[in-house]
This record gives C-alpha cells, sequence and structure tokens, in this order.
C-alpha cells in the first residue's frame, strides 16, 4: 500500500510541475494580449500574482506539503504496528498542519486577487474611456473613425485572449483529470478495504489503512488546490476588460 501511494506521489508531483510549465506558457501571452488591449492597471496585478502562484505557491506545496504529508504516513505506519510507540497525537498534528497551511495559503492567494482585481479593473475602465473619449473628442474630422477602429482592435484582441484562456483551462482539466480520478478511486478503495478487514484484524491494520485513505485524500486536495488556483486567475485574466 505505502508503494502504491508513494508511486501516487510521485504521478502528483509530475502533474504539479506540467502545471507548473503551462502557467509558464499561457499567461505570459495572456498578460500581453490583457496590456495591449488597454488593461495596464490589471496587468502589473496578474505579473506578481502569476509569479507568486508558478514560484511560492507551488514551492509550498511540492516542496513542505507533499513531504509532509509523507512525514504523516511514516507516522501512521510506525504508531499502528509498534505497541511501544503511540503517536496518534503526531498523526492529528501533521493531518492538522496539512488543512492550516493549505487553508492559509488558499485563503489569502484568492484574498489578494479579489480584493487587488477590483481596483485595477476600476482603473482600467477609466483609463480605457478616457482614451477613447479622447481620441474622438481631439482628433479633428476623423476621431470618430479612430475611436472606432480603437474600439474594433480592442475586441479582436479580447476574443484571442478569450479563446487562448479557454485553451488553457481545457489544457488545466486534461492534466489533472486522470490523476484526480485514479485518486478518488484508490482512496475510496483503501477505505472500502479498511471497513471490510476490520471484522478480521485486531484492529491495527484497518486503522492505518483508514489514515493512509485520508492522506491520500490530502494529496487529491494538494493537486485540486494549485489547479483551483491557477484556474481563478485564468478567468480574472478572460473577464478582464472584455466590457470597457
Amino acid at each position: 500500500v505505502i508503494g502504491v501511494v508513494f508511486s501516487e506521489m510521485k504521478n502528483v508531483l509530475n502533474i504539479i510541475g506540467k502545471i507548473k510549465n503551462s502557467i509558464e506558457i499561457i499567461f505570459p501571452i495572456l498578460l500581453a494580449l490583457l496590456s495591449i488591449n488597454g488593461a495596464s492597471a490589471s496587468t502589473k496585478l496578474y505579473q506578481p500574482a502569476v509569479a507568486i502562484l508558478s514560484g511560492g505557491v507551488v514551492e509550498i506545496f511540492t516542496v513542505v506539503l507533499l513531504p509532509i504529508v509523507s512525514i504523516g504516513l511514516i507516522v501512521s505506519l510506525i504508531g499502528n504496528f509498534n505497541e511501544n510507540i503511540k503517536l496518534d497525537k503526531m498523526q492529528k498534528f501533521v493531518s492538522s498542519l496539512i488543512k492550516w497551511i493549505i487553508g492559509i495559503v488558499f485563503t489569502v492567494f484568492v484574498g489578494f486577487l479579489s480584493i487587488q482585481g477590483l481596483t485595477a479593473s476600476a482603473v482600467d475602465k477609466i483609463s480605457i474611456k478616457t482614451a477613447k473619449y479622447a481620441i474622438k473628442s481631439y482628433i479633428p474630422i476623423v476621431g470618430g473613425y479612430f475611436s472606432d477602429t480603437f474600439e474594433i482592435f480592442r475586441a479582436g484582441t479580447v476574443l484571442i485572449k478569450n479563446s487562448i484562456g479557454v485553451v488553457g483551462i481545457v489544457l488545466l482539466f486534461y492534466l489533472v483529470l486522470s490523476e484526480v480520478l485514479g485518486l478518488i478511486f484508490l482512496s475510496l478503495a483503501i477505505k472500502f478495504s479498511s471497513g471490510l478487514i476490520e471484522p478480521l484484524s485486531d484492529g491495527r491494520v484497518s486503522k492505518f489503512l483508514s489514515s493512509v485513505s485520508s492522506f491520500i485524500t490530502y494529496m487529491l486536495v494538494v493537486l485540486l488546490t494549485i489547479f483551483a488556483m491557477a484556474f481563478i486567475v485564468i478567468l480574472l485574466i478572460v473577464t478582464t476588460a472584455n466590457v470597457m
């Protein structure tokens, strides 16, 4: 069982690496199109957010969280199969630590994006409307034509930006879907096995399998959290400057 779990952990690390590579490819294109579209304030906001996501957040999850999950599995193994060592409190502490780290990172990241995003969007709306008004009012004779051309150009860049954003979202789903389903199936299978052998064993094996199922769930949550943060940033970029 431990071998299967660590194999799945390696798969999760591999997929997180692919998500990071996808972020580093897709997001610069989206930000460039966003900047061309006139949303310079939003671009300045999303640039550090993307850097934090592909750098800091991914590093926290891969270098800190997943090793903590490994430690939790080892603690569970030792605590359940060595009668002389009681590690129930330590196992609960590891589980609590995982939950707190995931919750704090996700809340801070999404909260920062939400608050700053509203401010940046308002600034960009004013800037774009001011530019359109200036073109239309201060360029003699052909100002109206230039203003319409500017609007058509913006519509084109919005269409391209949104299309790339949709491709990015589809790619994220493709990267995580099979592993998410695999982790769900593995967690349920181990939990079912735990319940099945409980009447036939002394309880330690069943308890160990139950804790293994919990740590597999943590691996699933780690993967889904990174997916969710990347998904939210793409959605915010796609919806920014669409109608101004």
